[in-house]
């Protein structure tokens, strides 16, 4: 007891030590218990010197905080313009690849070990040219189409088609607000993030089963919900949440999920760029994502997008019909790589058209 080693003579002290009050709440204090001696120089009781410093360990705490967030973005950012020039380099090399070989197929007899090898050829580079895809979302350096939109309608129809891939042993419940609030995306990245987050959760529970809950609501955010997202402003959104009720995340890597190609799959389950891709896309549009996980109990994902101001009505999503078109009119076809500029020479001259 330090009361008792002052008695003796002894001096005690500690730095940033939690006092903890009956009614739950506590204070972090910095104290000192020293002797107290009297004029004949015996010990005659003891004093103790406390200063409550709970506001310099939260000011701490959050620079702390900010520090790390601050090292996040950067990391993510560096990450994202090597993925983009890699990913640019390579989209030319596999546009070259996919050209040859889908001319390659035309002239292939259907139902030939010709054609068989070559359909797989073209689908290995089709399911690249979706990851050089993701690479580019990721790094920001794709065009993408927003507009004012709904969110809801996409939500059920991706809800739709996952139920056809889903095994029976995973339920999935859905409360989907049809009148949540409009925001301004690209369609085909909101039916992305549903799709990367649902088949997260079902990786989680592949084995074992369980419940997928998947939600859609309006959420107001004030500025003390947004302490962790310094650069996202306070206001309306519209609040995505997927979750499952599988193992959950281990703690020591919930700080690296969000990073590019992390992945805790085996191989060929997936390539670490899901999280990473709605995280670029929350970002992108003025919100951002979270995740809450308890061991055993299961993981939920919360993507936040900002509600947008616009009243207008949603478009109407409508789907091009494709036509491939031929002629005899002279073109001058311009790329700076010589491959390619090579490869839509000899596709446009097969579709008759002086190149």
């Amino acid at each position: 007891d330090v009361h008792q080693k002052a008695l003796v003579g002894i001096t005690s002290s500690a730095e940033n030590d939690r006092y903890d009050r009956e009614d739950g709440s506590f204070e972090w204090t910095t104290w000192e218990c020293r002797p107290w001696y009297q004029a004949n120089g015996e010990i005659g009781g003891f004093v103790v010197y406390t200063e409550v410093v709970t506001d310099r360990i939260k000011a701490e705490e959050q620079k702390l905080l900010l520090q790390q967030q601050l090292y996040q973005a950067q990391k993510m950012e560096a990450i994202g313009t090597l993925a983009g020039g890699i990913a640019h380099d390579f989209n030319n090399i596999l546009g070259a690849i996919l050209g040859y070989a889908e001319m390659v197929q035309e002239d292939s007899p259907k139902g030939s070990t010709m054609r068989s090898d070559i359909d797989s050829v073209i689908k290995a580079s089709q399911r690249a040219k979706e990851l050089v895809k993701q690479i580019l979302a990721f790094s920001r350096q794709t065009v993408t189409e927003e507009r004012v939109l709904q969110p809801a309608f996409i939500i059920k129809e991706a809800i739709k088609m996952l139920r056809a891939t889903l095994p029976t042993t995973i339920e999935i419940q859905q409360n989907i607000d049809l009148e949540a609030g409009v925001i301004f995306a690209d369609p085909t990245q909101i039916h992305q993030i549903i799709t990367n987050l649902c088949t997260n959760a079902f990786h989680a529970m592949e084995e074992t089963g369980g419940i997928l809950n998947i939600s859609l609501q309006n959420k107001e955010l004030a500025l003390a919900d947004l302490a962790s997202e310094p650069d996202v402003q306070p206001g309306h959104f519209v609040e995505i949440s997927v979750g499952d009720t599988g193992q959950g995340i281990a703690p020591e890597i919930m700080d690296k999920i969000f990073d590019p190609f992390f992945t805790t799959k085996e191989v060929g389950k997936g390539t670490g760029m899901g999280l990473a891709i709605i995280h670029g896309i929350a970002k992108k549009s003025g919100g951002f994502i979270s995740c809450k996980s308890s061991p055993s109990k299961g993981t939920t994902f919360y993507v936040y997008l900002p509600v947008h101001a616009d009243t207008a009505q949603p478009e109407a999503e409508t789907t091009p019909a494709e036509l491939v078109q031929t002629g005899i009119e002279h073109i001058l076809f311009i790329d700076d790589e010589e491959i390619l500029a090579e490869m839509g020479k000899t596709m446009l001259e097969r579709l008759g058209y002086r190149v």
